[in-house]
């Protein structure tokens, strides 16, 4: 099962770090069942229960033991799909863990201007793979900052999803956001129809997650304030909502429901107490 889990995962377009970890995770668990002389297969909501509770006692902390039931929670989605069972045992199991700090330094949107034109201007090493991936990382990351654009909806985009007429841009929605049609920056027409002269299908071919990560250890040379894709994200939500107002800002973020859109509220005033922290700490 172990070569089809991996196959699995492969088809979901995971990292490689990714998938190493959910097979070396998947291994651990085996050998636990076998000790505990228990069918993997088989196991019951109280069998994984019983795992999590032993885990707890070896101290495993709260957010590698979750880690690990995502892994198992892709384990048994693939029994299921493989007709070994009809019901995932570790869907629902989850630890209560405090609650994530989910502060991010902000980019005001002159600062993304600058880090756009920085990582355009690098000097790549002159060999076709770099080129490659370099203007790949061009379109990935002006798709971050114009359309705050996530690494799911990213891989479902299509070159027939961009309208050059109308300068627009139709992202299809994902199980955790909706589908929109928003405008291109003018500054992305003509960089995208370079891009995808003689292209069809997938806009951003290969393994979606593994480009990102490139990505953003490239971003990281150029910046140290530079986190994440999702701290460049949050930014511009915050700065649509200061714009537009709610609805337009989750319209535009593709967000299902309006709480999540007031949750970046938050990030603006988070920033700012950081920044007082950070340079006045007498504040």
């Amino acid at each position: 099962m172990a070569t089809s889990f991996e196959t699995y995962l492969t088809r979901e377009q995971l990292a490689t770090s990714s998938i190493r970890e959910h097979l070396a995770t998947l291994e651990r668990f085996r050998l636990w069942t076998q000790k505990e002389q228990l069918d993997e297969e088989q196991l019951n909501y109280r069998d994984l229960l019983a795992w999590v509770q032993q885990a707890q006692k070896r101290g495993l902390k709260k957010q590698t033991l979750n880690q690990q039931l995502g892994s198992l929670t892709k384990y048994y989605n693939h029994l299921i799909e493989e007709g070994a069972r009809s019901d995932n045992p570790a869907k629902k199991l989850r630890i209560k863990t405090e609650k994530r700090n989910l502060t991010h330094d902000l980019f005001k949107p002159e600062e993304l201007d600058q880090l756009q034109h920085d990582y355009k201007t690098r000097q790549h090493l002159g060999r076709p793979n770099d080129t490659k991936a370099h203007n790949r990382g061009k379109i990935i990351l002006s798709l971050t900052i114009h359309q705050a654009i996530r690494p799911p909806e990213l891989r479902n985009l299509e070159v027939q999803d961009i309208n050059y007429d109308k300068g627009e841009i139709y992202l299809p929605g994902t199980k955790r956001s909706n589908s929109r049609t928003v405008k291109l920056h003018p500054g992305q027409i003509m960089p995208l129809y370079e891009y995808t002269n003689g292209k069809t299908g997938q806009l951003i071919e290969g393994r979606i997650n593994d480009h990102c990560q490139r990505l953003q250890k490239q971003l990281k040379k150029h910046s140290e304030k530079f986190t994440s894709l999702q701290q460049i994200r949050a930014s511009v939500i915050t700065h649509w909502i200061k714009q537009h107002g709610l609805r337009e800002a989750q319209y535009k973020a593709g967000h299902k429901h309006i709480s999540s859109t007031e949750h970046y509220r938050h990030y603006d005033i988070e920033s700012l107490q950081n920044a007082l922290n950070k340079y006045h700490p007498l504040a």
